[in-house]
């Protein structure tokens, strides 16, 4: 079998692992999730892209348990922020109630941090999510925002407040 054969396969279960990680607990598996990073290394992007989609939407599945891996491997893996960063997204966009708890300040202030990545890609994502989570939660990010303001840059908070959801 050929290399592309191979990913068109790896992509595909990515993918179908994410729908069902989405609708069902998919922590009986072990180390699912370790699995999945390890997609984060293929040299085809749309691996690493379908890897992430299906991280985040394995974390819906069982909030309490994937959620915090990925929040803890968004600040143990440098070269992987950019694609966990993304796993949250999907968590924001699915499960609402999530974002309304009260530790949601703790993943703001996690957000907020990757805003001043230097990484463009990184400080995108991020402010993308804080954008998302605004949208849901404006009580709890908009004065946050009001307090970081002074400590952000100009072209940081600019990004976060341009986002389509404003």
């Amino acid at each position: 079998m050929t290399a592309v054969q191979n990913s068109t396969k790896q992509h595909l279960a990515l993918l179908c692992l994410g729908e069902i990680g989405r609708r069902k607990d998919l922590s009986s598996h072990d180390h699912i999730e370790n699995i999945v990073i390890e997609s984060f290394q293929s040299p085809f992007e749309e691996i690493k892209s379908a890897a992430s989609y299906a991280l985040g939407n394995i974390a819906v599945g069982n909030l309490l348990k994937y959620l915090h891996f990925i929040l803890d491997q968004i600040d143990s893996q440098q070269k992987k922020q950019y694609l966990l960063l993304h796993s949250p997204k999907e968590v924001i966009a699915i499960d609402k109630a999530e974002f309304q708890d009260s530790s949601v300040e703790k993943k703001l202030n996690l957000l907020f941090n990757h805003c001043e990545s230097e990484e463009e890609g990184v400080r995108n994502v991020a402010a993308e999510c804080v954008g998302k989570i605004a949208l849901i939660e404006p009580a709890k990010l908009v004065p946050a925002l009001k307090v970081l303001s002074g400590q952000m840059t100009l072209c940081l908070l600019h990004k976060i407040m341009s986002k389509e959801y404003f």
